[in-house]
Formats: C-alpha cells, sequence, structure tokens
C-alpha cells in the first residue's frame, strides 16, 4: 500500500538515515507492493552522494555494498513483487514473515529498519484484543535484530583509510500518527533506542505534508 504519497520525501528521508557501514543492510517490513525497494535500489546507484572511497585516481568511486530485504507475511505479494523486480539492482531478498516473529532475520544483523504503515495496519483491526502485545512483539524484535554498536567488534575504513567503529541502527517509521500517540508504543527502556528524546529518537513532517509524519529511533 503506497500510503505516503510523497515519494521523493520518503525517499530521501530514508537515504538521510544510512550510516556508512559496508555492507548496508537494510530491512523492509511488511513491504506489500510499495516502490520504496526499488526506489532506493535506483537512488543507490544514480546518486554520487551514495557512493564512497577512491579506485586509483579522482573521479573514481564504489559504492557500498546495499543488501535490502524485503518481507511480508503474504506469499502472494512476495511471489508478486520477487518476480516483478527481478532485474532491479542492486537485488531485493524477498521473503515471507511475520512482523512479530521475524524468524528470518539474525540478531544485531540490521543497519535499517523500515516501517512503512505497518505499525498503522496493525493498530487499524480494532477487532484485534491483543493488538497492544501485537504492537509490543514487533517492537521487541525491530529491538532485537538492529545492529549495536556496542554489540560488535568488526569496524569499516571511511573515506580518509582510518579505521572506525561499526555504527549503531536506525528504526525509521512513516506514519500519519501523531508523536503522543505512536511513542506511547515505541518510547520504552527496554528497546535499542531507549527512551532519550533529540539524541536516540527524533520525528517530524514528511517533505511538506501536515498529515504524514517520519520517526527515527537510533540504538544506543
Amino acid at each position: 500500500m503506497e500510503q505516503c504519497r510523497n515519494r521523493r520525501a520518503l525517499l530521501s528521508s530514508t537515504t538521510s538515515t544510512l550510516t556508512p557501514t559496508d555492507p548496508i543492510r537494510v530491512l523492509h517490513l511488511g513491504c506489500g507492493n510499495s516502490r520504496l525497494c526499488t526506489d532506493i535500489a535506483e537512488r543507490w546507484t544514480t546518486t554520487p552522494g551514495l557512493a564512497v572511497g577512491n579506485k586509483g585516481d579522482d573521479d573514481a568511486t564504489t559504492l557500498l555494498c546495499l543488501d535490502q530485504v524485503a518481507l511480508d507475511y503474504s506469499p502472494v505479494v512476495i511471489e508478486r513483487m520477487a518476480a516483478a523486480n527481478a532485474n532491479v539492482q542492486p537485488a531485493i531478498h524477498w521473503a515471507v514473515d511475520d512482523v512479530r516473529t521475524l524468524t528470518t532475520v539474525a540478531d544485531h544483523s540490521v543497519d535499517l529498519v523500515i516501517d512503512k504503515g505497518t505499525m498503522d495496519a496493525l493498530q487499524a483491526d480494532k477487532e484485534n484484543d491483543d493488538m497492544d502485545e501485537d504492537i509490543e512483539r514487533m517492537m521487541h524484535q525491530v529491538s532485537r535484530v538492529m545492529r549495536q554498536a556496542s554489540a560488535t567488534s568488526s569496524s569499516s575504513t571511511d573515506v580518509t583509510g582510518a579505521t572506525a567503529a561499526v555504527a549503531a541502527a536506525a528504526f525509521v517509521q512513516f506514519t500519519w500518527e501523531i508523536p503522543y500517540y505512536r511513542l506511547h508504543h515505541t518510547k520504552r527502556a527496554e528497546y535499542a533506542w531507549g527512551t532519550t528524546p533529540d539524541t536516540s529518537i527524533s520525528h517530524g513532517f514528511l517533505g511538506e505534508s501536515d498529515l504524514y509524519r517520519w520517526f527515527v529511533y537510533k540504538a544506543l
């Protein structure tokens, strides 16, 4: 479901959240038939700002390796999206999974987790007596799979050749929900990003929209 109409603002907000690790692993929760995966792949190969390093001369650059994983609970959706985007580069990995369990994703293995309306969909099911529990399970799984700087001993080399610690991951949500209600579910000490506004949690309007918002949670 392409719920957020401003694709340029959506894409800009997503790519600005990425940190320079190599490879960069991006996890899409409840991808549906959204074009965000393919938009990121296209921008990745056409935007000079996403290229780093040198290959022998001033003009040659190399792209960081992008590894996108798109999940949805519907096998039909995943089958159709995989077939429709088989030729997209960098390749996108499509898999059936439940955001409440994320059985296909290892601990601390993801640099950026994207939720574009998936929590909104859980909240929309007013007949579900387990809605709050389902959201909490989803948040715990997101927290589990996010890479944390303190949880890894690996390192990466920046454009100057210096070795730096691997940056912690981020979780970004795109939603219509106002901060008061959204943070009721997401701002908790047990999650990887903790409860500190302005340092680990930030939010704002998406582009020029006065309806859709972005929320970014950075692992501590």
